[in-house]
């Protein structure tokens, strides 16, 4: 961390580099704002959100900043939002303010709240006890202390910086995986309340936030009060429900040669250490038919994939495996039914509304004494992507599968569970 003597009243402005281009309306919206003379306005050299921060934050200490003021490069602020900042700064003896900013996308809810414990982990909330990214909530009037802000529109003090160590904001990423676990916001959060330092936000100062269009206070309640986010929704799930939908992930992910094979490598070779050399195996929603690949190759599996969408098992069958066009939801196993040693699913589960009916589908479809595996979201960041109908926590796991199966294990790694049930 730069040890360049402090200025005080320095306060620089750190624009987060990562968007491509500063929206004509935010050029505006920071020339019209009220700064104290010598203030600094510094953009952080980086295309990614938390490295830009901290090169920002880097550059700002190096010119002796008292202060640093966080901004993204989509928000627009009023133009006292200095002079009011720092007036709250002296009324509550703070050093961590942010304004009100919202979520770029429905519901548009606050983007701060609080940690509250939920089934032993924590969980990050708005004002209602719910998920601040599911569901809008306002977040108080005034000036309100909260466990974790974002970090747009953030005035944070020197000392704050110095005691907490560098970085200052840092991702949590799951182990061997591509999703973050904690955002930056959060982990910095946590480290200045670890510190003793108190979190502000103060509501009067409404910086409108979006991507490309501007949500402000008055824009999120009355989107949420006509119940729009049930609207979209309902009308999103539905669309994702259907083969359409899929046809436009598998079509993309095939021609960029990006199937996931990195995000699912636990769960893959959980999957092929449970499967017998030479098996014939059923990929029920093989998708393109990355899994059949790696059980033909390791194991010398003979693989069938069923899935609902045409193009997907035109993309296995050219890959030399056999593919049936079928919709899994009203699904007669017909013919098929006992014929396969290990029927396998890996992300279908949580699609289903009626999963008990889709794992005695499955169950049909395997030989007596074969093994039917499943694999589904076990991160709550994963089950919550809006093709999922639902998401399981580990006794959830356990009633569904003794529901169907006289036996059954399961186990968990940083992305997935994957159950066994003997059939």
């Amino acid at each position: 961390m730069p040890t360049v003597p402090m200025k005080p009243g320095l306060l620089c402005f750190v624009i987060s580099n990562n968007h491509h281009m500063l929206p004509d309306q935010f050029f505006w919206s920071y020339l019209k704002m009220k700064k104290p003379n010598g203030s600094l306005a510094i953009k952080g050299a980086s295309s990614v959100k938390c490295s830009s921060i901290n090169d920002g934050i880097h550059q700002a200490l190096l010119h002796g900043a008292e202060w640093v003021f966080l901004m993204d490069v989509d928000q627009t602020f009023p133009g006292n939002t200095i002079p009011r900042l720092m007036d709250t700064v002296r009324r509550h003896d703070a050093k961590v303010v942010s304004v009100l900013y919202h979520l770029g996308k429905a519901p548009y809810g606050p983007v701060a709240g609080w940690v509250r414990q939920i089934n032993g982990e924590d969980a990050y909330v708005n004002s209602q006890g719910q998920p601040w990214r599911d569901y809008y909530a306002p977040i108080g009037k005034g000036v309100v202390e909260v466990d974790w802000v974002g970090s747009g529109g953030l005035l944070i003090h020197r000392d704050v910086l110095t005691e907490i160590g560098w970085p200052p904001f840092l991702d949590e990423w799951a182990e061997g995986m591509s999703f973050r676990k904690l955002g930056h916001d959060i982990t910095f959060s946590e480290r200045v309340r670890d510190k003793g330092f108190k979190i502000y936000v103060d509501t009067s100062i409404n910086s409108a936030h979006g991507k490309f269009q501007y949500f402000d206070q008055t824009w999120a309640e009355g989107f949420n009060h006509s119940q729009m986010v049930d609207h979209m929704g309902g009308v999103i799930h539905r669309q994702a429900l259907e083969s359409d939908y899929w046809d436009t992930v598998w079509q993309e992910e095939f021609l960029k040669g990006t199937e996931r094979e990195t995000q699912y490598a636990d769960t893959f070779k959980a999957i092929l250490e449970k499967v017998p050399e030479k098996s014939v195996v059923a990929d029920v929603g093989c998708g393109p038919g990355v899994l059949m690949k790696k059980l033909k190759d390791a194991k010398g599996a003979e693989c069938t994939g069923y899935d609902f969408s045409t193009e997907a098992v035109e993309i296995v069958t050219k890959k030399g495996f056999d593919g049936k066009v079928v919709d899994i939801r009203n699904f007669n196993v017909n013919g098929d039914g006992g014929k396969f040693d290990v029927v396998v699913s890996t992300h279908v589960l949580e699609h289903m509304q009626d999963d008990r009916q889709f794992l005695q589908v499955l169950k049909a479809l395997c030989k007596k004494g074969g093994q039917v595996i499943v694999a589904t979201p076990a991160i709550k960041e994963i089950q919550d992507h809006v093709e999922h109908v639902r998401g399981y926590n580990d006794e959830e796991m356990s009633i569904l599968m003794a529901s169907v199966f006289d036996s059954s294990e399961i186990s968990k790694n940083a992305r997935d569970y994957v159950a066994v049930g003997k059939v």
